[in-house]
């Protein structure tokens, strides 16, 4: 059964098709493909189309979600100055300047 065509650049395309099936060869190869191509998106390409910008949009959110929360974790983990240290218990201490309260924090005396 052949489909109908409505629209006169759908009957051109057809014509140049059957002009080029004539001719034979590699021109009519690409012909067909470009005429299947466009009939698929007219009827179905459309809405892939769009469930495709959908999935793309929330693979980005899901990224930039992702990419949020490890430099807010890596934030956390890391001390607010270079020459602190933090401990196993994830306090910040500065060992060198502050040696009684480390010894203090560790036990130590």
């Amino acid at each position: 059964m052949r489909p109908e065509y409505s629209t006169e650049q759908e009957i051109s395309d057809l014509q140049k098709l059957i002009e080029l099936m004539e001719q034979g060869g590699i021109r009519y190869q690409w012909a067909r493909l470009h005429l299947t191509v466009s009939e698929w998106w007219h009827h179905k390409g459309f809405e892939y189309f769009w469930m495709l910008v959908a999935v793309v949009f929330f693979a980005a959110l899901l990224v930039w979600g992702n990419n949020i929360g490890a430099s807010r974790m890596e934030e956390a983990m890391t001390c607010p100055y270079d020459d602190q240290v933090r401990t196993s218990q994830g306090v910040c201490l500065n060992p060198e300047r502050y040696v009684d309260d480390y010894l203090d924090y560790i036990g130590g005396s």
